[in-house]
């Protein structure tokens, strides 16, 4: 039920969340394009620990806290790792769902935190934005949307251009999605949010309809026991 308190098809007040984390080489582009481009006072993005990048829009605290059921064990908390409680239940800063700060924006901006061509590797960085029915966008591996396709989710190609997915390169991939962002800075944001209910609808339902233990363990298990 804490998800009930997102609004995803309402008009924000910025455009897009921009939770950069700690320092990769893709997030150093994003938050430069972000300030060159003048498109600061459209997002919400914070970026933690990088010498004067610390935060924007964030009062330099370098964090947006939830201010319901949020309760910090660690009052030095420096990574998103950190234990947490939230709603009595103990887990990582980054399995929260950033409810304040989806209630802000329309859209996402997903950094992964790999983007190495050899494989694909998913986390809680994608999963929150299809939990709160949130049009994203993923700087991520190359085919990262094809492998969210595969399992089962609906990505926004009907919307935007997302052969960026496709490009092998890492910095044109990531600077091809950021044009996508951008554009999307420039559209009427209810036009778009309605055009995306269907897309956000079903991959929620896929999200919280799937065995995934089930569907990764079975062939694991039937590739250890030969089967």
């Amino acid at each position: 039920k804490v998800l009930d308190r997102l609004t995803p098809y309402s008009v924000k007040a910025k455009t897009f969340d921009i939770l950069l984390g700690q320092p990769r080489p893709h997030r150093d582009l994003i938050y430069d394009y972000i300030t060159n481009n003048n498109l600061i006072h459209q997002v919400l993005m914070t970026y933690i620990s990088h010498e004067n990048r610390i935060t924007a829009n964030t009062n330099n605290t370098g964090w947006i806290w939830e201010d319901q059921g949020l309760e910090v064990l660690d009052n030095d908390l420096q990574w998103t790792v950190s234990q947490v409680k939230y709603y009595g239940q103990q887990m990582s800063l980054s399995q929260v769902v950033p409810i304040q700060v989806y209630n802000q924006t329309a859209y996402s901006l997903v950094a992964e935190t790999n983007f190495d061509n050899n494989y694909v590797f998913f986390t809680e960085k994608t999963v929150k934005p299809i939990l709160a029915r949130r049009l994203f966008i993923l700087l991520s591996h190359r085919y990262a949307l094809a492998r969210l396709r595969e399992l089962g989710f609906k990505t926004f190609g009907d919307i935007i251009d997302e052969s960026y997915d496709e490009i092998e390169a890492p910095i044109f991939r990531h600077q091809a999605a950021l044009e996508q962002m951008k554009w999307l800075c420039e559209q009427d944001q209810q036009s778009i949010l309605d055009r995306v209910q269907e897309i956000t609808e079903h991959n929620f339902n896929v999200m919280y309809g799937t065995n995934w233990y089930e569907r990764f363990s079975t062939p694991l298990t039937n590739v250890l026991f030969n089967r």
